[in-house]
């Protein structure tokens, strides 16, 4: 283990906005209401470059018609950037259990918090820092189960840059939107036809990503009639080593979001209650950091 698996995120700060992401939505708004409904349902072939994320060089377009169905998704991939919302989460490994989370987000403060439905786990999101609920009990290299210093109750980490879909695939578990941002990456978006949800209705676009290590997602995004995203569901397989044409498993998520506008309120646990890290790594694997050291807040064994 090279790192604390639980003081660990694997998705990191959103790419800037396309050209052709921008152009969309400045020609969006300046339509007419009629115009714009239209506009909205149409399916035009692209006709613009999305900018090179990793080189971060943007293509000047020029739009003579309505945007481009991937323009259009990923104007309101973008927009949530500046909203607050509720977020509900349902992922299922290989069609076994399912896991439940929810929390809300305000993203133009990049605060947040994520709750397992079982009252279990927590998340609390500060910027690029993330604080976990730990849980009672942890399993020691050993294989004995043990219990955690009753003092403390958190874990603290730092928000790292994602690997190749290492973002969307765990981001949409902890911050949904840093998340959706990665969608700038899709291989492969165009619209679906109609979508709707209670008390709203609006267009679906399907997205493809490249592979990447055996990796590849595909899905769906639901946006409304204002461009905000509502729904999000995605399902990554992953190839097997000893055969990348089969597939050894699979991860699908169901993404929800409502409740626009939507105050949050987090705080950030009393430091006394934060557990160090080098003191967890050491309960977790039986090493010291750095080596021949005591963990910082050791507490002897009885």
């Amino acid at each position: 283990m090279d790192e604390l698996t639980q003081v660990r995120a694997f998705y990191g700060e959103p790419a800037p906005p396309s050209a052709e992401v921008m152009a969309a939505a400045r020609q969006r708004w300046r339509l007419p209401e009629s115009r714009r409904r239209r506009a909205w349902h149409r399916v035009v072939l692209p006709v613009g470059t999305v900018a090179a994320g990793t080189a971060g060089v943007l293509a000047l377009t020029t739009f003579t018609g309505p945007p481009s169905a991937r323009a259009q998704a990923l104007a309101a991939v973008h927009r949530i950037g500046a909203q607050s919302f509720r977020v509900h989460i349902d992922v299922q490994t290989d069609g076994q259990r399912h896991s439940y989370s929810a929390g809300e987000f305000d993203a133009v403060r990049g605060i947040g918090v994520v709750r397992d439905s079982d009252g279990g786990g927590e998340q609390r999101f500060f910027g690029d820092v993330m604080y976990s609920a730990l849980p009672r009990r942890y399993q020691g290299p050993d294989g004995r189960t043990d219990e955690f210093p009753a003092r403390y109750r958190w874990s603290k980490g730092v928000i790292r840059p994602p690997k190749e879909l290492d973002g969307l695939l765990y981001g949409l578990s902890k911050n949904p939107q840093r998340a959706l941002r990665q969608l700038d990456r899709a291989k492969e978006i165009t619209a679906a036809g109609p979508a709707g949800g209670s008390g709203w209705h609006g267009t679906r676009y399907a997205f493809t990503t490249r592979k990447a290590e055996g990796i590849q997602a595909a899905g769906t995004l639901d946006v409304d009639g204002a461009a905000g995203v509502r729904r999000v569901d995605i399902t990554w397989s992953y190839a097997a080593k000893n055969d990348p044409t089969k597939i050894a498993h699979t991860v699908h998520g169901l993404v929800t979001f409502d409740d626009f506008g939507v105050g949050v309120a987090v705080t950030e646990p009393p430091p006394a209650q934060v557990i160090p890290v080098d003191l967890q790594y050491y309960l977790l694997t039986g090493h010291h950091l750095p080596p021949g050291s005591r963990p910082a807040g050791w507490i002897p064994a009885p």
